[in-house]
């Protein structure tokens, strides 16, 4: 795969950094995109698809392979992986729980059709607020591991994840 990427740049300083993106955060990249999409043709093809954007893009960032670096090449998988995931409403069903007092979710049993409906009401959620709870309650970040991921305060984790909940209740119930 490195050899295809490495053919889609130009020059030689390009090429050398590709070859250290790669080299670096590959393993990483893909541990997020499975986190997400838990299939494994899927998440390579979701870290392909962001290696492609980075690519195409290379020049737009400042990779100095600093936690900076590792944060967006992880958020633009993600982000991929999320969209994979959305559009894929044939995942097999999950118990989704919600408990206030330990923040976890906790919705009852439901059909496919009913698990269909849980994935679509997600997918139509606001993006910073369906971005925190996948990265809460599908990836299985703390609200402080979130908090830094997403460069903000765990108050504004938790105010999203609020209105999240408030929204699915809504459509849900």
């Amino acid at each position: 795969m490195l050899s295809t990427y490495l053919s889609m740049v130009e020059t030689e300083e390009e090429k050398s950094l590709v070859e250290k993106l790669y080299n670096t955060y590959e393993q990483k990249m893909y541990f997020v995109a499975y986190s997400v999409l838990q299939n494994v043709q899927d998440a390579e093809d979701a870290v392909h698809e962001a290696f492609i954007r980075i690519i195409k893009n290379v020049s737009a960032y400042d990779f100095d392979f600093s936690d900076k670096t590792q944060a967006l090449v992880c958020t633009i998988v993600r982000r991929i992986a999320l969209d994979k995931c959305t559009k894929n409403v044939k995942r097999q069903e999950k118990e989704v729980p919600f408990d206030e007092k330990s923040d976890t979710l906790a919705f009852p049993d439901t059909s496919a059709a009913e698990y269909g409906e849980l994935v679509q009401i997600i997918g139509r959620l606001p993006f910073e607020e369906k971005e925190t709870l996948i990265l809460r309650y599908v990836i299985g970040y703390t609200a402080e591991q979130t908090a830094k991921l997403l460069g903000v305060s765990v108050e504004t984790v938790y105010k999203r994840r609020k209105r999240a909940i408030e929204i699915l209740k809504e459509n849900l119930f």
